[in-house]
């Protein structure tokens, strides 16, 4: 897919000033070269306008398990801690996350990006215990989802 065709396709979604939380994978729009991330992002921003973004920041280096996945006992791990400069595990999130203006929540290992009028509201509640709860907030806006290469099954707010 190319740079004018994206833009294409997220024009007829109609997203200028919607509230919205994007799952992206750039495979599964052809997409993976060097700058496509970036271009993916600065074309949502546009297409959004004055709305907000909403976008998944999951980091997995915050996260031991105590056994592999055929359940042989780890030996003691140490995790990294959550900062705000913690890479996303996803490179669109990733680039996403250094877009002027955006701000990230603190949740360990299930963080958001937003940026928009609503960015620090759509965070607010985003604790420990709660980590749903931009997806939450968004829903209170009457957001919407965005999949773009990829299908519901990538769709946090089915968790809900």
């Amino acid at each position: 897919m190319t740079r004018e065709e994206l833009r294409r396709t997220l024009a007829r979604l109609e997203l200028a000033g919607e509230n919205i939380v994007v799952h992206a994978h750039l495979p599964g729009l052809g997409l993976g070269a060097p700058g496509d991330a970036h271009a993916l992002c600065e074309l949502l921003v546009e297409a959004v306008g004055s709305g907000t973004i909403l976008m998944p920041a999951f980091t997995s280096g915050t996260i031991v398990a105590v056994t592999s996945e055929s359940g042989t006992p780890r030996p003691p791990l140490a995790p990294t801690p959550f900062h705000a400069d913690l890479p996303a595990d996803d490179p669109v999130a990733e680039v996403f996350r250094h877009f002027p203006g955006t701000l990230r929540s603190q949740h360990p290992t299930h963080s958001f990006l937003a940026l928009g009028p609503l960015a620090r509201e759509l965070l607010s509640t985003h604790r420990d215990n709660n980590p749903l709860g931009p997806i939450k907030k968004l829903n209170l806006h009457r957001g919407g989802i965005v999949l773009l290469g990829t299908n519901l099954c990538a769709a946090v707010a089915l968790h809900l």
